[in-house]
């Protein structure tokens, strides 16, 4: 390529060179001119002259060996010159201390300015890929075309417009990664990505170990945008999107439309999905048929009824709770001493039944029957049976009511669980063994709410 840009620069010159020896309007021999009358091109591909000393001190040792190409300057700059050729050179010369350098007056149109110094830097290698791309891009902009463009300049074809679609990356990115020693078949790779904005965040990696990660992460989401924007415009032709799937019947996780005829949907349904995150696939619903509309109609009709029979049942044995706690708490308030109540019953009441109760505290007992006794020589069953001995009949009759209240004994004190089946309550049953020893007889209903009898009861069948 070298070669192709050093023959179309040569042609070049030779035709200039040839069109300055054939009018003599045109001053063609080399004249020195002030530096300070000479003026980069703002249209120069090369943006950034870089580090001149080492060839300022050429210059200071052995002059200007190489004249510069200017063109005589237009508006602000007017009577000036204006460089084509030799930006480096005219730096160089500035720093060296040089008044005056040579050059060469050239008349060129804007184009050939152009075309002019991208072969010129180009065959030296002083521009960055990117440079190349404004070059060509200013070339095109003045009416080239890419055709036009590459007959100039040498490049193919594919290489300008590679070149000049490098212009879409960030351009202040593109400078920070240009320290990288980067190919162009990786800008290439750049230009998998296709949006703009993804392209230029994969740009910052570029030139690092994560880069073709990056890339392969970008392409591959934008493969599953594009799969998931066809899935569901082709899914909404036949199905419609819901958020809440109630009454719906679930057929499955579907991911292709094509594969639509693999279910067994019945007729006269009509099908919903249901979405999650931004992958491809939704659960894939139908709407219900009328037999199952029955069905379900029925079934829920059904597990009304039974709720509805359950409810009335715990309600009813709510009652049955509170209806024998009334008992209970009726037979001792009024409780006096009487054949079947001996004293040795009561005093076996409250030993046996209540003691027994690992609720039972028998220091609130013995503070509520104002009895006095030695604590540091009698134990708990011991303390009880002297304070019993120690009483009167009146005291022992307030002794029943005394072990009752602290026993806790409560209107939800009940034989069932949440969903009304029988459930054992071995304190309540300590209970009634005890208040059965001072003479308490159980009604029938409360035998059978104990021993789970009760027809209230749910069965298993239930």
């Amino acid at each position: 390529m070298e070669t192709t840009n050093q023959n179309n620069l040569d042609e070049i010159i030779s035709q200039d060179t040839e069109k300055i020896n054939n009018d003599e309007q045109t001053k063609s021999e080399i004249v020195y001119i002030e530096v300070d009358k000479l003026h980069p091109h703002d249209a120069n591909p090369r943006k950034n002259t870089g580090d001149v000393t080492e060839l300022a001190d050429s210059i200071k040792k052995n002059g200007i060996l190489q004249n510069l190409t200017v063109v005589p300057a237009t508006g602000y700059w007017y009577g000036d010159y204006t460089v084509i050729i030799g930006h480096r050179r005219l730096a160089a010369a500035k720093q060296a201390g040089l008044k005056t350098v040579p050059c060469v007056i050239r008349e060129m149109g804007q184009k050939e300015q152009i075309a002019t110094m991208l072969l010129e830097n180009m065959q030296r290698s002083d521009l960055t890929v990117y440079e190349q791309a404004q070059g060509i891009q200013m070339m095109l902009d003045l009416g080239e075309t890419v055709e036009t463009v590459a007959e100039k300049t040498g490049f193919s074809e594919s290489t300008v417009r590679r070149r000049t679609r490098l212009l879409k990356l960030d351009s202040d990115v593109f400078k920070e990664t240009e320290g990288r020693q980067i190919t162009m078949l990786e800008y290439d790779k750049l230009f998998e990505i296709k949006d703009d904005k993804k392209r230029n965040e994969v740009l910052k990696s570029i030139g690092t170990n994560n880069f073709n990660n990056e890339i392969l992460r970008a392409v591959q989401a934008e493969k599953t945008t594009e799969i998931r924007k066809k899935f569901f415009e082709d899914l909404n032709e036949y199905a419609e999107e819901v958020k809440d799937t109630t009454g719906l019947v679930y057929i499955g996780w579907f991911d292709n439309t094509k594969n639509i005829t693999d279910y067994s949907i019945p007729e006269c349904t009509k099908l919903y999905y249901r979405s999650y995150g931004s992958g491809v696939g939704v659960s894939l619903y139908r709407s219900t048929t009328a037999d199952e509309k029955q069905a379900e109609q029925e079934k829920t009709e059904q597990e009304n009824k039974i709720k509805e029979e359950r409810d009335s049942k715990i309600r009813k044995l709510k009652e049955l709770a509170e209806r024998t706690y009334t008992l209970r708490r009726n037979f001792v308030k009024d409780f006096t001493l009487n054949e079947k109540a001996t004293s040795k019953n009561l005093q076996n009441f409250i030993i046996t039944a209540l003691l027994e109760d690992n609720d039972f505290d028998i220091e609130k007992f013995i503070e509520m029957l104002d009895v006095e006794y030695d604590e540091d020589d009698l134990d708990e069953m011991q303390g009880v049976r002297e304070v019993y001995e120690r009483s009167n009949k009146t005291l022992q009759n307030k002794m029943v009511i005394a072990g009752y209240v602290l026993y806790n004994d409560r209107k939800t004190n009940d034989c069932y669980d949440y969903t009304g089946n029988h459930r054992e309550n071995e304190s309540l049953q300590r209970l009634y063994d005890g208040l059965i020893t001072i003479g308490y007889e159980m009604s029938d209903e409360e035998l059978a709410m104990m021993d789970g009898t009760h027809e209230l009861y749910t069965t298993e069948d239930e």
